[in-house]
């Protein structure tokens, strides 16, 4: 880990079998940035960081797109666990009901995406303009912008939505969900 100016320096004693067992994981690398890496995996940060939502999300529709159906729910039970978006810009639903498919619906397609604008740029950027959202109606023509991007009208196999019914402590009680079209 590289030295910086935003750090607090404090000394622990760990039990030698513990030091053992933690530098054997840390490998090659340092065993204060194997540390530093399991307490921020176990206390993440608040603001969490958008270009890990934005692989995690991708991760979720690659397996939505190309993987066996007993294999979606937990991939996104895996992102929903890993990831607190109540307090972000982008929650996915926890409710598997929400993600009613068959695997024949997919038919193989993959998400439509054009090469001068891809994937994690485009869902990067739309999370950034809904988190700023002063209203729903702003909130609702990001929604609209996404839906375009996820594909051309009938032919996405996903849409997101945004659901007042489970809402978030968010300011105005909703959150946005992507889910598979029914």
């Amino acid at each position: 880990m590289a030295k910086q100016d935003d750090y607090t320096r404090y000394t622990i004693r760990i039990p030698t079998p513990l030091y053992n067992r933690v530098k054997a994981a840390a490998g090659d690398g340092s065993v204060n940035t194997e540390i530093i890496a399991i307490l921020k995996e176990k206390y993440p940060d608040p603001d969490l960081d958008r270009g890990s939502v934005v692989d995690a999300i991708q991760d979720i529709l690659s397996a939505l797109t190309n993987d066996p159906p007993e294999r979606w729910r937990d991939c996104v039970s895996h992102f929903a666990d890993r990831y607190n978006l109540n307090a972000d810009a982008f929650d996915v639903v926890r409710d598997w009901s929400q993600l009613t498919v068959s695997y024949t619906l997919l038919g193989g397609n993959r998400i439509s995406m054009s090469a001068d604008r891809p994937m994690e740029d485009a869902l990067a950027g739309w999370l950034a303009q809904v988190e700023h959202a002063e209203t729903q109606s702003e909130q609702q023509d990001q929604l609209a912008e996404l839906n375009r991007f996820l594909g051309d009208g009938d032919n996405s196999q996903f849409e997101a939505v945004i659901d007042t019914n489970s809402p978030s402590p968010r300011r105005m009680g909703w959150r946005v969900v992507l889910r598979l079209k029914p």
